[in-house]
């Protein structure tokens, strides 16, 4: 899928002339003796690097008085800040279609052309579905619920993956989950769609609007983040806070704004999947064992 870039984001701060009249951009600053003191070592000075820009884009969601929205598992929402939801709302981008067509139109509007509605997904939901992570990591979502920030698969969009046979599972992972997916009722009494994605459609356009939001958040690599003095882990940062934060963006339009809960996922080279957005559609999460499986426990 070639995307070329038209409404540039940048032109929603054509007047930008430097970082303090920027709407978005923010200061962060990361001078190699504040990041990286003699008792810390680099991954965690990695991780910490990373947090603080994702914590200076993101926020969590909440509602028209003000108040958290939480998750069924009480849970906060992560989302963009408005200016960066605004920013990429308002632009659009050359876009190569379902059927190979070229289209201009916005990132939301190209989500929904790639989802097709699955009735009978919608009506019966999805049960005994496979997921394979770390054995600490399982233990962390049995107690606290799915975190959709945290996969690292996005072929067909940044949820939380499952696959339809624990042989397919085990290819990620050989500690497994169990799971059931159900569309989710909303507050207006509606439930949210279940769709097919037909092609890995997400990445390609993760990749052309990451490097439009790195841009615009400031985040571009220069030859100073290569320096002696900066620490090597900068670059590496730099090139994949863009994609989390994209990707926090794209979730929420995808549950909120398109209303979709889940997806079936088909595309050559890739094993047929359930990709979950909205953490309130998973069911019955429990560690698999045979008798798990025999017995629903």
């Amino acid at each position: 899928m070639k995307i070329n870039y038209i409404n540039s984001i940048n032109s929603y701060c054509s007047a930008v002339k430097n970082v303090n009249s920027n709407p978005i951009k923010q200061d962060v600053s990361f001078k190699g003796e504040v990041l990286k003191p003699a008792y810390v070592s680099d991954w965690e000075m990695q991780q910490k690097y990373m947090k603080e820009i994702i914590d200076k884009y993101t926020t969590f969601k909440k509602d028209s008085e003000g108040h958290l929205v939480l998750d069924k598992r009480n849970n906060p929402i992560r989302v963009v800040i408005p200016q960066i939801k605004d920013a990429l709302d308002n632009s659009v981008f050359e876009f190569e279609g379902p059927n190979g067509e070229q289209v201009v139109c916005s990132i939301k509007d190209i989500i929904n052309m790639h989802a097709v509605d699955d009735e009978s997904a919608a009506q019966s939901g999805c049960l005994n579905l496979f997921h394979g992570t770390s054995r600490e990591a399982m233990q962390n979502i049995l107690e606290k619920g799915p975190d959709m920030t945290a996969g690292s698969r996005t072929a067909f969009g940044p949820g939380m993956y499952f696959a339809f046979s624990e042989g397919d599972a085990h290819d990620y992972s050989s500690a497994k989950l169990l799971a059931d997916v159900h569309r989710s009722e909303r507050k207006d009494g509606t439930k949210g769609r279940f769709v097919r994605f037909k092609t890995d459609y997400y990445d390609k356009i993760n990749g052309k609007c990451a490097t439009k939001l790195r841009d615009l958040l400031g985040l571009n690599i220069t030859d100073k983040d290569y320096s002696r003095e900066v620490p090597y882990y900068i670059p590496m940062v730099k090139t994949e806070a863009p994609y989390k934060i994209f990707n926090d963006y794209c979730r929420d339009l995808i549950v909120n704004d398109l209303g979709i809960d889940a997806a079936c996922g088909f595309s050559r080279g890739y094993h047929s999947c359930v990709v979950v957005f909205n953490p309130d559609s998973v069911c019955n999460l429990r560690e698999y064992s045979p008798s798990a499986m025999s017995y629903g426990y």
